[in-house]
């Protein structure tokens, strides 16, 4: 694993951060390659955990490991969860679609896979499991179809729109 950071951080990769990530080391990476004025710095109010009668939205997430990896931050918590909604998350689907018209299973399991990786980082257990029975579907050498990738999605929306609304939760 060393040798493999090192390897990447000579190619030209400027920082590198271990799953999963911890807010305590989200800011030291930002503020060394920022500067320690860097406003990703600046203490965020902790939040507690949502109200225990939501147990709904609370199944969604693993909001004790969120409160603890991330001191709290909930809102720095959500951004990421966001950016990877808006940034990853579509060029995801998009390959998984073609990967699975191309009937490329090797590539239906690797694009799983990332998203597996993705979901976890923001600890989304529920779908998690999904995304991983998917991909071990696929590494069988099983056709995984849209109608499959379909049910991901709706279950990624619904998990996006419990994190929208985590601000109501706490």
């Amino acid at each position: 694993m060393e040798e493999d950071i090192s390897r990447f951080l000579a190619a030209g990769m400027t920082a590198h951060l271990a799953k999963p990530v911890r807010k305590v080391d989200l800011l030291h990476t930002l503020g060394a390659l920022f500067g320690p004025d860097t406003p990703h710095q600046a203490p965020q109010p902790a939040c507690s955990r949502p109200a225990a009668g939501d147990f709904a939205s609370q199944s969604v997430f693993n909001w004790k490991w969120i409160s603890d990896n991330f001191e709290g931050d909930y809102e720095l918590w959500h951004s990421m969860l966001e950016r990877f909604f808006q940034e990853t998350y579509p060029a995801l689907v998009q390959a998984l679609q073609q990967a699975i018209a191309d009937g490329n299973q090797e590539e239906v399991a690797l694009q799983l896979h990332r998203l597996k990786g993705l979901v976890g980082l923001f600890q989304a257990p529920q779908a998690f499991e999904k995304v991983r029975a998917l991909e071990q579907k696929a590494r069988r050498g099983e056709s995984m179809t849209l109608r499959e990738l379909e049910a991901i999605q709706q279950e990624l929306a619904y998990t996006r729109e419990v994190a929208r609304r985590w601000p109501e939760l706490i």
